[in-house]
């Protein structure tokens, strides 16, 4: 499921806001908003495996979240680390 959510995360934009409370959000048609106050790499893995399964609740995409998030490697964040760069546009909600 690495591949698949890193795939997907090069499709969405980035935007960063701030909600008390909120880590991260999504609009479901490729826009990802992340709460620099909170770790955006996960949070994005979170916004994608939500997009990508939205029939989960939230308590099976944690669980979905850090299995990915502990089957990645140095690489993988690295990767994901540029396709959030390159694909952040800053705007906030």
């Amino acid at each position: 499921m690495v591949r698949q959510v890193l795939n997907y995360l090069r499709t969405v934009r980035f935007y960063f806001f701030t909600k008390i409370g909120r880590a991260g959000e999504t609009d479901y048609e490729g826009k990802i908003w992340l709460n620099p106050n909170h770790d955006i790499l996960p949070t994005a893995i979170h916004e994608a495996i939500h997009c990508l399964r939205p029939d989960l609740t939230e308590e099976q995409v944690l669980k979905r979240e850090s299995a990915v998030c502990n089957r990645m490697r140095n690489k993988d964040w690295r990767e994901l680390l540029e396709i959030v760069t390159a694909n952040l546009k800053g705007a906030k909600k």
